[in-house]
């Protein structure tokens, strides 16, 4: 696979690794393998800070995965962690920098509304997300996040070089995901809106 990257800065220093998340069902749609293929290209090239990819749950695509770290060399940056309690989910989203699901249309199945962003931004964790179904309204593009195709590999690069490397943004990114889920999304807000609804 080749692709072409933007000729800035390359990266591979002894500095802090960038913890990256990922929790959810192991399957097509949730966009882990475009992610696999980009970080290898990308990290062979030395457009990366040093990271360290946590992927988190069970499902059709685990071996596939499997296989492919391994295939790619990522063995030492990315690891598939299996199912995980809801105490160690929290323990993972607080040590994380970059929540990462770029999931897309598979078929007739496409992502919902993605709590798995909102569980993110709860922590202040800004989000790798895709452009498709409900996740839109979970991850405000270039103020919270990143809404991405993942299918271009080209704008999926660029995407995870930015998220990855410029921890500024990281953290300003990060800073409106938590205002947002306060503002839209926190359990007495979402139990008014609610009450609102039934009464109507």
């Amino acid at each position: 696979m080749k692709f072409h990257l933007k000729k800035n800065t390359k990266f591979r220093t002894k500095s802090e690794l960038v913890s990256l998340l990922t929790i959810c069902r192991l399957e097509e749609r949730k966009g882990i393998i475009p992610v696999l293929k980009c970080l290898s290209e990308l990290n062979s090239n030395n457009f990366l800070k040093p990271f360290l990819w946590n992927i988190c749950g069970e499902g059709p695509q685990k071996n596939k995965i499997k296989n492919l770290i391994k295939g790619l060399g990522l063995s030492e940056q990315v690891k598939l962690i299996g199912e995980i309690s809801r105490d160690s989910k929290v323990d993972f989203i607080k040590k994380s920098d970059l929540f990462i699901m770029p999931s897309y249309k598979v078929k007739n199945s496409i992502e919902g509304f993605g709590i798995s962003y909102i569980e993110a931004a709860a922590y202040g964790i800004p989000s790798i997300a895709g452009i498709e179904g409900g996740v839109v309204d979970a991850v405000n593009h270039s103020r919270s996040g990143w809404c991405v195709n993942p299918l271009s590999l080209k704008e999926l690069s660029d995407t995870l070089m930015e998220a990855i490397n410029n921890e500024k943004k990281r953290k300003e990114y990060g800073s409106q995901a938590k205002k947002q889920f306060i503002h839209y999304f926190s359990g007495e807000k979402v139990f008014r809106k609610l009450i609102n609804t039934i009464s109507i």
